[in-house]
């Protein structure tokens, strides 16, 4: 099970270009095998000259973006293996939630908890 993931920024500058929400644009990237599409022009990162480090090779089994401001998940087919689903989850910002999500890489399925302050 591989995994593949950001803290947020490259979909958040997607956002700015686009009328894409944060799923929308996780699956956009997810399609295109690029990981930060906007990079370097609009989303700060250090240009490469010979290879292009943000270029998806393989598809990923799990596909997350943090620092959202809720948790959502959305499953797509794997293109290398239609049996095996593609998990998209936006995981949402501790500090403002209080919330973390756990996965259960034999079932692919997350789950979402709440942390309480005694």
């Amino acid at each position: 099970c591989s995994f593949l993931g950001s803290s947020g920024q490259n979909f958040r500058d997607m956002m700015k270009h686009s009328q894409l929400n944060m799923m929308e644009c996780m699956e956009l990237s997810l399609r295109a095998r690029l990981l930060a599409p906007t990079a370097p022009d609009t989303l700060s990162c250090f240009p490469f000259k010979n290879n292009d480090p943000f270029v998806i090779h393989q598809c990923p089994y799990v596909y997350f973006c943090g620092n959202n401001d809720g948790f959502r998940v959305k499953t797509l087919i794997h293109p290398q293996d239609e049996k095996t689903p593609v998990c998209l989850l936006q995981i949402p910002s501790f500090v403002t939630t209080q919330q973390i999500v756990l996965f259960n890489v034999k079932t692919l399925t997350p789950e979402l908890m709440q942390i309480c302050c005694v």
